[in-house]
């Protein structure tokens, strides 16, 4: 609730202000840390910045990522470090993810021929 000023109280305020002038006492940040400091004052929190919400979808999707490998382990204890374990995150999670470091995790590793130096 807002309070309601009388024709009085305003005049003894106005002529307290017009007297103290409180407009010519007042300084800025005088050190450099200080200065450092203000200038970021019209800087907001940084919560709504590109970087920021790119940080928080990958974190989401890091998060989704974990969660279907526990959930791996509670339905196929015996295969989880298996092939099979590797297939089904495949088949599973690769057509859904394009985070690409969650992609080059579950890519197959590319097929290595060795050859036999004589």
């Amino acid at each position: 609730m807002t309070r309601k000023w009388t024709e009085e109280e305003r005049k003894k305020q106005a002529d307290r202000i017009r007297r103290t002038c409180p407009w010519r006492h007042a300084t800025g940040p005088r050190t450099h840390a200080g200065k450092e400091r203000a200038k970021m004052n019209a800087c907001k929190h940084g919560f709504r910045s590109q970087a920021y919400r790119r940080l928080r979808l990958a974190l989401r999707r890091q998060a989704h990522f974990i969660k279907s490998v526990r959930l791996c382990r509670i339905r196929f204890p015996d295969i989880y470090q298996s092939d099979r374990l590797m297939n089904w995150l495949r088949e599973t999670m690769l057509p859904r993810t394009r985070d690409p470091l969650i992609c080059n995790f579950l890519r197959p590793p590319p097929e290595c021929h060795s050859v036999m130096m004589v």
